[in-house]
């Protein structure tokens, strides 16, 4: 059994980031994430993007607060960075 609302947060986070792994290097816009996770257009205002953002960070970085992996494009967007010596693998 999911806490009311657990089940939606875990697909919404996958959807989010199988959006972006699915293009390293590709920076993605909020608008983009969003109607990616949620299958609908991008509300302005909410924060449910960033949310999800600290969240993943949180799961999958050594050290959320400096990302490595999950990088912020200032003024774009979000992307992921998978370089050969970061210790995960392309598919």
């Amino acid at each position: 059994l999911w806490p009311a609302g657990k089940w939606y947060s875990i697909m919404e986070s996958m959807l989010l980031l199988y959006c972006m792994a699915s293009s390293p290097g590709q920076v993605f816009s909020k608008a983009q994430l969003y109607e990616a996770a949620w299958g609908e257009a991008y509300l302005h205002g909410t924060n449910s993007v960033e949310n999800i953002i600290w969240r993943l960070r949180k799961k999958l970085e050594p050290d959320p607060r400096n990302p490595i992996y999950i990088k912020t494009v200032i003024g774009a967007g979000y992307k992921i960075e998978i370089t050969n010596n970061s210790g995960l693998q392309r598919w």
